[in-house]
């Protein structure tokens, strides 16, 4: 299955590997039913928690670090500029269909607020050469590691001082 999900279009994209797998454990009497099968079958159905926050964070570091490669701005710099230029407010569809609102966009200020966290993981990052990964996945890594841990009221106060505002 995981060789099916890893092939073109549907390559490395949560989503799909998600669609892909939650029509099989209703397959058990249908030999043919495989995760192609359940893709189109699921892939139809709505999903109101799509996309993640976490992916919409990914997402934005992947958009920002494809982005700072033909910039002559030192990569923080660029990441700096990049989440201050984030829209601060975004529409939300209203579950039910019944049209939109706006809201503030809570990936700019995840990215904001936690800038100290999100440099030390870009320093740390950059350092590592024997990772296979690219370069986004080993950001948010380190970025989602630095999140979680303990924190000394230094790290506190850095933090608050180093917000994006």
């Amino acid at each position: 299955m995981i060789d099916d999900i890893k092939k073109g279009k549907y390559a490395l994209h949560p989503f799909n590997l998600a669609n892909a797998m939650a029509g099989l454990p209703y397959a058990t009497g249908v030999p043919f039913l495989g995760v192609w099968q359940s893709h189109a079958r699921c892939s139809k159905l709505a999903c109101p928690m799509w996309p993640s926050y976490r992916y919409q964070i990914f997402e934005t570091i992947e958009s920002i670090w494809e982005r700072s490669e033909l910039s002559s701005m030192s990569r923080l710099e660029f990441f700096q500029e990049e989440i201050k230029a984030l829209p601060k407010t975004v529409r939300t569809r209203i579950p039910g269909g019944i049209g939109s609102q706006k809201s503030d966009n809570f990936v700019r200020a995840q990215l904001a607020d936690n800038w100290w966290y999100l440099q030390r993981a870009i320093e740390k990052s950059v350092q590592i050469t024997d990772d296979p990964r690219p370069m986004p996945f080993i950001i948010c890594s380190a970025f989602n590691e630095l999140l979680g841990s303990a924190r000394t009221a230094s790290d506190l106060v850095m933090a608050e001082a180093g917000r994006i505002r």
